[in-house]
């Protein structure tokens, strides 16, 4: 799991950006929406950030917690929402 951490600047300016994931894996589907809906520190200062992005699945409402390069591999920002 790669640790790479977003900054505070880049975190925030995908708070509430409508996502879209890129490929099917871990339970979810290419194409699914979801929405980034937490920017999350993580330890002192210099640390980094985390981006949670909530979506829908059948089974119901979903979280999932993502550092930048996880981010980057599993999710686009949806061209409709920009």
């Amino acid at each position: 799991m790669s640790t790479e951490r977003f900054s505070a600047e880049e975190a925030v300016r995908l708070l509430g950006k409508t996502v879209v994931c890129c490929e099917t894996g871990a339970g979810l589907l290419a194409g699914t929406p979801g929405r980034v809906v937490r920017v999350r520190g993580k330890g002192g200062a210099g640390i980094g950030f985390s981006v949670a992005v909530q979506w829908h699945s059948p089974c119901g409402q979903k979280a999932g917690e993502f550092t930048k390069a996880e981010f980057e591999r599993n999710w686009t920002i949806s061209q409709s929402a920009e």
